[in-house]
């Protein structure tokens, strides 16, 4: 997806921003609403991007594609993705696996 709005690639099919502007700039593009929600997954065609909410107003966002690699994912060892949030990465990836009506037509 061209107009997600990356700091950096983790793995193939995984990643990450951070910065508060440029995930503010995504929940606005892709119309993605936190009020009510700490955290969320919102699904385009055949990418997900999981937005999760912190205390003090803080957000971190992955962009999940369709290609992730689950085993290179489950290798990963940073502080701030828990396997909490590996979990969450894999259910956004599953929803990347689901065929919409407009990937089919």
């Amino acid at each position: 997806m061209e107009n997600y709005i990356a700091d950096m690639k983790i793995i193939k099919g995984l990643f990450i921003t951070i910065d508060p502007e440029k995930i503010k700039t995504n929940c606005e593009y892709f119309e993605i609403n936190m009020s009510n929600s700490p955290s969320k997954i919102s699904k385009r065609n055949n990418i997900s991007i999981l937005t999760l909410g912190f205390e003090n107003n803080q957000f971190i966002q992955f962009q999940v594609k369709w290609n992730l690699n689950i085993k290179e994912l489950n290798k990963l060892d940073y502080d701030y993705i828990t396997n909490e949030i590996k979990s969450m990465i894999l259910e956004a990836y599953k929803l990347t696996q689901i065929k919409t009506i407009e990937n089919i037509f």
